[in-house]
C-alpha cells in the first residue's frame, strides 16, 4: 500500500510542476507523511507527532526551495514567459521628442512620456528607448547606436 501512496505522490507534485497551483503538493506531502509513518513501529502518539513533523519539514522545503526551483524550470524550459510589461515594454520602443506646454516629452504612439533629456535633442527628433532611469526613459537619437 504505502508504494502506491509514494507513486500518487510523486505524480501529484509532477502534475502540480506543470498546473502551477500548492494544492496539489501539500495533497502529496500528506501522504508522504503517511507512508513515512506506516513504516515506523512507533506507539499512536509518536507516529502522529513524527507524521506531523515530516509534514511540516516538507512544506518548509517546499516554499523554501522547491517552489522556487520549479518556477525556474518552467520559465526557462517549458513555458518561458516573453511579455513585458509596464516600463520594461518601451524597451526598444521608437518615438520622437515632442514639446508640451514647455516640458520635452517622447511620444511613443499615443504615450507621452518623460525622459532623460540631454538638451541636444531637437523637437520632432527620432529616438529609442534603449532603458529607464528611474521612471524616466534613456534614449538615444534613431540610427545611432551606443558602442
Amino acid at each position: 500500500m504505502s508504494e502506491v501512496l509514494i507513486a500518487v505522490a510523486v505524480t501529484l507534485i509532477l502534475v502540480d510542476v506543470f498546473v502551477a497551483t500548492e494544492f496539489l503538493s501539500v495533497v502529496a506531502y500528506a501522504l508522504i507523511s503517511i507512508t513515512v509513518v506506516e513504516w515506523l513501529p512507533v506507539s499512536s502518539l509518536y507516529a502522529v507527532a513524527t507524521g506531523v513533523a515530516v509534514f511540516g519539514v516538507l512544506l518548509v522545503l517546499h516554499f523554501q526551495v522547491l517552489r522556487g526551483l520549479s518556477v525556474l524550470v518552467v520559465d526557462k524550459y517549458i513555458s518561458p514567459t516573453k511579455v513585458k510589461s509596464g516600463e520594461d515594454a518601451l524597451i526598444g520602443q521608437t518615438g520622437a521628442v515632442c514639446d508640451v506646454s514647455g516640458k520635452r516629452f517622447v511620444r511613443l504612439g499615443d504615450q507621452l512620456c518623460e525622459f532623460v533629456d540631454d538638451k541636444s535633442l531637437s523637437d520632432g527628433t527620432g529616438v529609442k528607448v534603449t532603458g529607464l532611469d528611474g521612471m524616466r526613459l534613456v534614449v538615444i537619437q534613431e540610427g545611432e547606436e551606443k558602442l
